[in-house]
């Protein structure tokens, strides 16, 4: 039987949560590359490429290679809207045109389920763990 009041109750919640992470996943983009390309990090000649309101963004390491990093929203076996970022880089010579370097999904108040080196949550708004998730793509691109 297709119960069209609860798929539009489910559809209708599960849009303003993808929303909600959508915005969740521009934060972590802005803050990555404020802390990326400030004059003070300590890790000279990142390059980060912003594409507002398209979900995704790249990243190189001086002439390493492009790593696209792009957002996208699923629901859980428990039916919670999860947010998943994961990054890619082209390759050559390859059947495939992309190889997935990694990956991580963030919950309703943009946690991961790592923790850093005190013991908090990753949270995607902050600059430090935004950066650091994004280095951690970046050091996998150079040994793809």
């Amino acid at each position: 039987m297709l119960d069209l009041p609860s798929l539009i109750g489910t559809c209708s919640r599960a849009s303003l949560q993808i929303d909600k992470q959508f915005r969740q996943f521009e934060e972590f983009t802005v803050r990555a590359h404020e802390v990326l390309t400030g004059k003070d990090f300590q890790v000279r000649d990142i390059a980060v490429k912003l594409k507002p309101d398209a979900g995704r963004f790249s990243a190189n390491l001086l002439h390493g290679p492009e790593v696209h990093i792009v957002f996208s929203s699923h629901i859980d076996a428990q039916g919670a809207t999860r947010g998943f970022v994961k990054a890619y880089v082209r390759t050559e010579f390859s059947p495939e045109p992309y190889k997935q370097l990694g990956e991580f999904s963030f919950n309703a108040n943009g946690e991961l389920e790592e923790r850093d080196n005190f013991g908090d949550l990753l949270e995607i708004g902050s600059g430090n763990h935004a950066a650091g998730l994004v280095l951690r793509f970046l050091q996998e691109s150079l040994k793809a």
